[in-house]
């Protein structure tokens, strides 16, 4: 069941918009925050929000099947 629900979650990020999740990964696996991750990606401050915004609603709304 575990390694399922990690399969699964593996499967909803790749399947994300590249850039989401470059945001996405920078965000919840570096620990990167949005100011540091709109100097890398030169990007404004909303923009990086709202790509971070629409992956995590993604990732949501898939997780939402998986219960």
């Amino acid at each position: 069941q575990r390694q399922m629900c990690i399969r699964d979650r593996r499967k909803s990020v790749a399947g994300l918009p590249d850039t989401q999740r470059s945001i996405w990964v920078m965000a919840q696996i570096d620990g990167l925050g949005y100011a540091e991750i709109a100097d890398i990606e030169g990007l404004p401050l909303s923009t990086v929000r709202g790509r971070l915004a629409r992956a995590r609603a993604t990732i949501a709304k898939e997780m939402e099947s998986w219960r």
